[in-house]
C-alpha cells in the first residue's frame, strides 16, 4: 500500500497573515504540525522532509504531499472567504430587518417618563395600549408586528438592534408624560384604569364618573393586574356592609381605606387586619383589594427584604401582606416610607454606577392574628381593625361567598366612585377644626360623608377612637414608654440628661422587673440609647399627658405630667394674707394648699414671690416651694431640710 494513501493535511485558516497551521496526519493519527507559509516552496518541502524523517520513508516516496499542502491551503482560503461573505450578508439582512422593525414602529407614539423609561403607545386591534419599550410584551409586538407584515420571523439581534433605536427616539424625540399604575389624574379629576381587554378607563370628577375608551392619561399594566368589575350606578355601601365582618365602630374607617386608595395621591394609611382564626381576615382584605386592585395574588407573603417590597409595589397599585406575624424594625419603617412617600435606591443590574431609583406612594393592608404595627411612627400612620368571631351559625362556604359577591361588585365599586366623585365636589369646602395626623386622608373622607348618609363628623369621631386606641397600644409595646410612663407618675416633674433618667428607671421595680429588664433586648443600656426611644415615643406619652421636651440647657430633657402643669396659682387676697403670714410665721415658707371641693392642688405665694404646691422632697417628703426668677422658671426647695430640688418652668 502507498503510504501517501495513508496521510492527508488540514489547513487551518489564517486569514490575510502568510504563516499557516498545516496538520499533517495518518490514518486518521496527527502526525505531525507545523506553522509555515503555504505559499513558500522552501517551507513546504522542509515539512515534508520532517514528515519523511517522522515515519522513516525516503523523501522521494512524499513527493506528492507538497501538491496535499497547497490544495489544502486553497481550500481554507475558500472556506474563509465563503464563511466571511455569509456573514456580511448575515449582517446587511438583520440591519434591514432591523430597519424594517423601527419603520413598523411609526405608527406608535414614543414617549418617556419622569425617569426616562421609554415607552411605545402602540395600535392593537381597535385601541391602543402603552408598552414599556424593552419589555417581552413589547418584543412580542414587535415580533408580531413583523411577521404580519412580510410572513417572516425577525432575528434576535434584529429585534435587540431595533429597540435600542426605538429607546434613543424615545427618550429623546418623545415627549414627557406622566405613565401610572392603575389609578392616575388630579385631585379634582381621577382617571382608573379599569385594565380590561379594550383598555377603558373611568374617569371621576365633582359631576360624577363615566367610562372613556381612550384614557386621557397613559397607564402601563405589569404582570398579575385583574380588571376591576365594570361599575354601574346606583349601589350603596349598606350592600357591602353584610359581606365584611366588622364592628360597627369599624365601618367608617373601612369605607375611609377605600376612599383613601383611589386617590392618586398620598399618604395613604396603613389597614392592620387583627382577629383570632376564623375571622375572615385573608377573605376581607382579598375582598377590598377586590374593589381598588385586582390581582392574581391578591394576599402576598411578607417580604425578605425592602427590595422586594418595593418591586410589589412599583407592579401592583395596592400592597396587601398575608398572615403578618411580626413586623420587624426594617419592615416597619419601609411600610411608613410606603405610607407617606420615600425613595428606594439600588445599582441597576448590568451597570457598574447607574442607580435604579422607585418613589411610591401605595394603599397598604397587613393581617395577622397578634397585633402587628407596634412601633410608634407605624401605628401613627395605621387604622388598626379587630374582625370579630363569626358564629357558626352565620358562616357560608367560601364559593357562595363570592359568587354572592360577584353579582353585586360591579354595584359596590359604582357606589365607591359615587363617594369618590362627592370627596372632589366637597373637598375645598371642607375644613376640620383640628387636623389630626394623616391629615389628608382624614379631610378627604370627611368630604364624602353627606353622600354616604352619615352625620357630620362621624368618621372623624371614629377615626380619633381608633387613634386613641393605637396610641395606647404603641405605650404597651414598649417597655421603655411604660416604664417612663410609671415613673413620672409618682414624681408628676423630672427634668435631668437622658444618662440620669436611665439610672433612675433601672433603679425602679422590683426585682423580677429589674431582671426583665436586663434580658429584654429592647431596654436601653446607655442614655443616648433612652432619649432616641424617649423621641420616638414622645408624641405617644404626650397624648395621655406626659409632656417630654427635649433641647434644654446642658442637653437635659424634662419629663413632666399634665397634671402638674395645669395647676391653679392662686393669690391671697389683702383681707386674708395677714392671717397666712400668721398662720405659718416661723417657717421659711408656705406649704401647698388644696382646695377643698375637687382636690386639685394649688400653690400659694409669699410677698417674696415664694409659691408652694410643688409636691414633696424625695428625701424628707417635707413640702416643696418654688421662687419665680426672672427667666420663667422656679427653683424649688425643701421647706423642711433645705435641700435644692431641680428647677421648672413656671406654670
Amino acid at each position: 500500500m502507498n503510504v501517501m494513501d495513508e496521510l492527508s493535511v488540514d489547513v487551518a485558516p489564517a486569514g490575510r497573515r502568510p504563516q499557516r497551521l498545516v496538520i499533517v496526519s495518518r490514518c486518521g493519527m496527527e502526525l505531525h504540525r507545523d506553522n509555515l507559509d503555504t505559499n513558500s516552496g522552501i517551507s513546504r518541502d522542509r515539512l515534508v522532509r520532517a514528515v519523511s524523517k517522522r515515519i522513516g520513508v525516503n523523501v522521494d516516496s512524499l513527493a506528492a504531499l507538497d501538491g496535499l499542502i497547497v490544495d489544502a491551503a486553497d481550500k481554507a482560503d475558500a472556506d474563509l472567504e465563503a464563511k466571511v461573505d455569509g456573514e456580511r450578508r448575515d449582517d446587511r439582512e438583520a440591519r434591514s430587518q432591523a430597519s424594517q422593525l423601527v419603520e413598523l414602529c411609526q405608527c406608535a407614539e414614543l414617549i418617556h417618563d419622569s425617569e426616562n423609561v421609554p415607552f411605545a403607545v402602540v395600535p392593537v386591534g381597535d385601541h391602543r395600549e402603552t408598552l414599556r419599550i424593552g419589555s417581552k410584551i413589547f418584543r412580542r409586538w414587535l415580533s408580531h408586528a413583523y411577521y404580519s407584515q412580510g410572513g417572516k420571523t425577525p432575528s434576535s439581534q434584529a429585534i435587540q438592534d431595533a429597540i435600542s433605536a426605538l429607546e434613543g427616539a424615545a427618550v429623546f424625540d418623545g415627549h414627557l408624560l406622566d405613565v401610572r399604575l392603575r389609578v392616575g389624574g388630579e385631585l379634582d379629576r381621577i382617571i382608573i384604569d379599569l385594565c380590561n381587554a379594550s383598555w377603558q378607563a373611568v374617569v371621576i370628577d365633582r359631576n360624577g364618573w363615566r367610562i372613556v375608551d381612550d384614557s386621557p392619561i397613559r397607564f402601563r399594566r405589569a404582570r398579575g393586574m385583574l380588571n376591576l368589575p365594570m361599575p354601574v350606578k346606583g349601589g350603596t355601601f349598606a350592600d357591602l356592609r353584610k359581606y365584611v365582618n366588622v364592628a360597627e365602630e369599624h365601618w367608617p374607617l373601612i369605607v375611609g381605606w377605600l376612599l383613601a386608595a383611589l386617590r392618586p395621591v398620598g399618604p395613604y394609611p396603613v389597614l392592620c387586619l387583627h382577629g383570632e382564626q376564623g375571622s375572615a381576615k385573608s377573605t376581607t382584605a382579598k375582598l377590598l383589594r377586590c374593589l381598588i386592585d385586582p390581582n392574581v395574588a391578591s394576599l402576598r407573603s411578607p417580604p425578605r427584604e425592602e427590595r422586594d417590597l418595593v418591586v410589589a409595589a412599583n407592579n401592583g397599585w395596592a400592597v396587601s401582606l398575608e398572615n403578618v406575624s411580626h413586623v420587624s424594625d426594617w419592615l416597619s419603617d419601609a411600610l411608613c416610607r410606603l405610607s407617606t412617600g420615600g425613595g428606594y435606591s439600588a445599582r441597576e443590574l448590568y451597570s457598574d454606577g447607574d442607580e435604579a431609583i422607585f418613589n411610591s406612594q401605595r394603599p397598604v393592608m397587613l393581617n395577622g392574628i397578634e397585633d402587628l404595627a407596634t412601633r410608634s411612627d407605624l401605628v401613627d400612620r395605621s387604622l388598626l381593625i379587630t374582625l370579630p368571631t363569626i358564629q357558626e351559625s352565620k358562616r357560608m362556604t367560601e364559593a357562595n361567598y363570592w359568587r354572592n359577591f360577584d353579582r353585586i361588585s360591579g354595584s359596590m365599586f359604582g357606589a365607591l366612585l359615587d363617594a369618590v366623585s362627592a370627596s372632589i365636589r366637597n373637598l375645598n369646602s371642607t375644613s376640620l377644626e383640628s387636623l389630626p395626623r394623616m391629615a389628608d386622608f382624614a379631610v378627604w373622607v370627611t368630604a364624602a360623608e353627606t353622600s354616604l348618609g352619615w352625620r357630620p363628623g362621624y368618621f372623624l369621631q371614629a377615626y380619633e377612637r381608633n387613634r386613641r386606641g393605637a396610641n395606647e397600644l404603641a405605650i404597651e409595646s414598649s417597655i421603655v414608654a411604660e416604664a417612663v410612663k410609671d415613673f413620672v407618675q409618682d414624681r408628676q416633674d423630672w427634668q435631668g440628661t437622658a444618662t440620669e433618667l436611665l439610672f433612675e428607671l433601672n433603679q425602679c421595680g422590683d426585682d423580677a422587673t429589674k431582671r426583665q429588664r436586663e434580658r429584654n433586648r429592647d431596654w436601653p443600656k446607655q442614655g443616648r440609647s433612652l432619649a432616641g426611644k424617649l423621641r420616638r415615643h414622645a408624641p405617644n406619652l404626650r397624648r395621655i399627658g406626659l409632656d417630654v421636651q427635649f433641647d434644654l440647657p446642658r442637653r437635659e430633657l424634662r419629663i413632666r405630667s399634665e397634671a402638674f402643669s395645669i395647676v391653679t396659682i392662686v393669690q391671697p387676697c389683702a383681707e386674708n394674707e395677714s392671717a397666712g403670714m400668721e398662720a405659718n410665721a416661723g417657717s421659711d415658707a408656705l406649704p401647698g394648699a388644696h382646695d377643698a371641693h375637687d382636690g386639685i392642688p394649688t400653690q400659694s405665694s409669699d410677698r417674696n414671690g415664694a409659691q408652694g404646691g410643688f409636691g414633696s422632697c424625695e428625701h424628707c417628703r417635707g413640702d416643696l416651694i418654688g421662687t419665680k426668677t426672672d427667666d420663667g422658671f422656679f427653683n424649688r426647695q425643701c421647706s423642711k431640710c433645705g435641700k435644692d430640688a431641680r428647677c421648672v418652668r413656671a406654670g
